[in-house]
């Protein structure tokens, strides 16, 4: 899910667009061809900024703040793909920061129409702050890697002495 993913960019180690080379392999990552210049950076943020708190806010109960909803507004249009008609976003304005705004901005109300809050899961990891949608109910953790660490912790102090 391109908007969870977006959100997950910036966790407890970090912010993983901060530069533009780690801008440039996630757009790349997710099949985003735009330059990794300071205006598609910024417009990345201000998108991963409004996701999240719409998402925060829907999982607290609470009305996403309007300037978040509008942050995330986008137009749609009609394109030819060569055999049939298909719909896309339609960028506000001219350049790459305007196509990958809205590109992300369609993608994150996409994923939030309908969305139930109580689906989204924060990783039960100590050291993790990603969300994730479950694909089995049970699932705890938002990777195979956050599981295996909680396991091999909690396995270490059982069989070191002490602890959970």
């Amino acid at each position: 899910m391109l908007a969870l993913d977006l959100v997950n960019t910036r966790d407890a180690t970090g912010d993983h667009l901060a530069t533009p080379e780690g801008l440039a392999a996630w757009l790349a990552g997710h099949g985003i061809e735009a330059p990794a210049g300071r205006a598609v950076r910024q417009a990345v943020h201000e998108v991963r900024a409004a996701v999240t708190e719409v998402v925060r806010a829907l999982r607290a109960g609470e009305a996403p703040p309007q300037d978040a909803r509008a942050a995330l507004t986008v137009r749609r249009e009609l394109a030819w793909d060569g055999e049939r008609l298909t719909e896309r976003p339609a960028p506000a304005g001219p350049g790459p920061a305007a196509r990958v705004r809205a590109q992300l901005a369609a993608a994150a109300i996409d994923l939030l129409v309908g969305l139930d809050p109580a689906t989204v899961h924060e990783c039960g990891a100590p050291d993790c702050t990603r969300l994730f949608v479950p694909a089995h109910p049970r699932r705890r953790w938002c990777s195979d890697a956050c599981g295996n660490r909680v396991r091999v912790t909690r396995y270490y102090h059982r069989h070191k002495g002490g602890g959970p």
